[in-house]
C-alpha cells in the first residue's frame, strides 16, 4: 500500500498538527506501507502557497495511492475518494471568537465540502466525532476515532522540593491562561510556596502573559518559557506536582496525555474532549472560574495521598493510548473502500 502524506507541518514540532504528522510517519514506517512525503519543498518554487496544492493533486492523481492530509482541505477536496482527511477539531465552527474572522467563513465552506468528498475521516476523540456529525450530514461509519499517543523517555520522575505547577500551552485566548494566572495568584495568597511554569510560544490573539502576571503581582513565582527542547519538556514534567490544562475547547489535549504518562495529576476543563482523555487521572473543573481552579490546586498540592492516587490513575490511563492502537486504527481507515 502506498500512502502520500502532507508533511509541511513537520517543521513545526511544537504544534499539535506537527506532532500528529510525526506520529503518522513514525508509526506507518513500522508497518508494511510505502510512504510518499509531500513537504514544503515538494512543489513549485514560485507561488508555493497556491501552486503546491495543484502540484500535489496532479502528482497523486497519476499514482496508485491514498493521500492523507493531517489538516489541509484543498488537496482532499480535489482528490475526493483517493483522500483521507484528519479533522483535528471544530474550534473555528464552535468558537469562531478564537479564530481570525477572515478565515472562518471560508474554512466552514471548505470543511463541509471536504468531509463529503473524501473517502474516510480521522478524528482524535469521540467528542470530535460527535461534533463533526452535528456539523455535517455524513455517515457515522465514515469517521474513525484514532486517539493520539506519546512515547515518554526513560526518565524517572523526581518531583521538585517546592510545589511546581506546569502548563504546556500556546498563549492565545482559547487556552485560557489568564484565568490560570488569576487562580495561581489566589493560590499564592492562600498557600504561599510554589512555582507556576508556563511553556508555550505566543499564538494568535496577542496574550501577554508577563503583563498579566505583573498585574497580579506574582511575577516572581511564574516562569514563562517560550520554548524548550523535547528533552527539556520531559524533564519539567518529571519534576511537576500537577499539570493544569485550562483550555476552553480541544479536539484531544495532547499535553494532558504527556503529563499523565509521567504520572503527573492533571487539572483540566470539564469541556470538549478533555474529560475523555483524562479519565480518572485528575480533576475536572469549570475553567471559566479561577476560584475553582485554585481550589483544585490546593486540593491536590496539599494532599500527598490524593496526589499519589491520581498519579497512579494518570499512569494507568495514559497506557490506553499507544502506538500500536494508533497505527492499527489508522491503517483500518486506509483500507476502507467506499
Amino acid at each position: 500500500m502506498k500512502i502520500g502524506i502532507d508533511c509541511r507541518e513537520l517543521e513545526n514540532e511544537a504544534s499539535g498538527i506537527g506532532q500528529y504528522t510525526r506520529m503518522l510517519i513514525e508509526s506507518m514506517s513500522a508497518r508494511e506501507v510505502e510512504l510518499i512525503q509531500f513537504g514544503k519543498d515538494s512543489g513549485p518554487k514560485i507561488f508555493p502557497q497556491i501552486l503546491w496544492h495543484i502540484w500535489v493533486y496532479l502528482k497523486c492523481r497519476k499514482l496508485d495511492l491514498i493521500y492523507h492530509s493531517p489538516h489541509s482541505l484543498i488537496v482532499p477536496i480535489l482528490l475526493g475518494k483517493k483522500a483521507v482527511l484528519t479533522v483535528n477539531d471544530l474550534v473555528a465552527v464552535r468558537h469562531p471568537e478564537f479564530q481570525p474572522a477572515k478565515v472562518i467563513v471560508l474554512y466552514k465552506f471548505l470543511l463541509r465540502l471536504a468531509v463529503k468528498r473524501v473517502s474516510q475521516i480521522i478524528v482524535y476523540s469521540e467528542f470530535t466525532k460527535s461534533d463533526l456529525l452535528d456539523f455535517s450530514n455524513i455517515p457515522p461509519e465514515k469517521i474513525h476515532v484514532v486517539p493520539l499517543f506519546v512515547t515518554p523517555p526513560n526518565i524517572k520522575p523526581i518531583r521538585s522540593v517546592e510545589p511546581t505547577v506546569l502548563t504546556i500551552s500556546t498563549p492565545e485566548p482559547r487556552k485560557n491562561l489568564e484565568r490560570l494566572i488569576e487562580a495561581w495568584s489566589s493560590y499564592k495568597k492562600q498557600q504561599g510556596a510554589g512555582e507556576l511554569i508556563i511553556v508555550g510560544r505566543n499564538g494568535w490573539g496577542g496574550v501577554n502573559l508577563k503583563t498579566i502576571c505583573d498585574n497580579h503581582n506574582i511575577t516572581d513565582s511564574v516562569r514563562i518559557l517560550d520554548t524548550v527542547s523535547t528533552l527539556g519538556k520531559w524533564q519539567l514534567l518529571s519534576e511537576a506536582w500537577v499539570s493544569v490544562y485550562p483550555s476552553l475547547y480541544e479536539g484531544f489535549g495532547l499535553p494532558i496525555l504527556e503529563a499523565m504518562s509521567m504520572g503527573v495529576p492533571v487539572i483540566a476543563g470539564d469541556n470538549s474532549s478533555l474529560p475523555e482523555v483524562m479519565g480518572e487521572g485528575g480533576i475536572t473543573v469549570d475553567v471559566h472560574n479561577p476560584a475553582e481552579i485554585c481550589q483544585a490546586l490546593i486540593k491536590i498540592i496539599s494532599n500527598p495521598d490524593l496526589r499519589e492516587q491520581l498519579s497512579v490513575e494518570a499512569g494507568s490511563q495514559s497506557q490506553k493510548f499507544n502506538r500500536h492502537n494508533f497505527s492499527s486504527a489508522t491503517l483500518k481507515a486506509y483500507h476502507v473502500k467506499n
